[in-house]
């Protein structure tokens, strides 16, 4: 569900990436930054433990490299562009990635509008954690129900 939620002045960027990103960190949550094209231009390092990848792999790369191939149709790049476009962020969003070594990870992420001093919308900030776990096992129990 998309909702509109809190924005970040870019003057308090850096701050919010910072203290926020190394807290973050300390309990395995990745904080990013992207902007409107959704090229990733920060990550904090907690990205390695998710996805394999190191805060410099990941910077400059587009969201969709990280994707899993058969979520990468039309349908799915249309709505990443036309919500990058909106303006509005979401909450507790989930989605497929694909680790560095290939494997399937789930996220669950949370976006917010990042705009600049005349209040222009500039990209996003962005917290994820793995939820793979979870998500997994919430599956195998809906099978099981289905199965009675």
């Amino acid at each position: 569900m998309i909702k509109k939620k809190k924005s970040f002045i870019e003057s308090e960027r850096n701050i919010v990436l910072k203290y926020c990103g190394e807290l973050a960190e300390s309990i395995g949550v990745w904080v990013w930054e992207m902007d409107l094209n959704g090229i990733y231009k920060y990550s904090n390092s907690a990205i390695e433990d998710i996805l394999g990848y190191t805060p410099e792999e990941i910077i400059g790369k587009h969201t969709t490299e990280l994707w899993l191939e058969e979520d990468k149709i039309k349908k799915n790049l249309d709505w990443l562009k036309k919500t990058l476009a909106s303006g509005n962020g979401w909450r507790n969003f989930p989605s497929r990635f694909r680790h560095k070594n290939g494997k399937e990870v789930i996220v669950e992420s949370s976006i917010f509008p990042l705009l600049d001093a005349d209040e222009k919308l500039i990209g996003y900030i962005g917290i994820s954690r793995d939820i793979t776990t979870q998500w997994k096992a919430a599956l195998d129990v809906q099978r099981e129900r289905d199965k009675m």
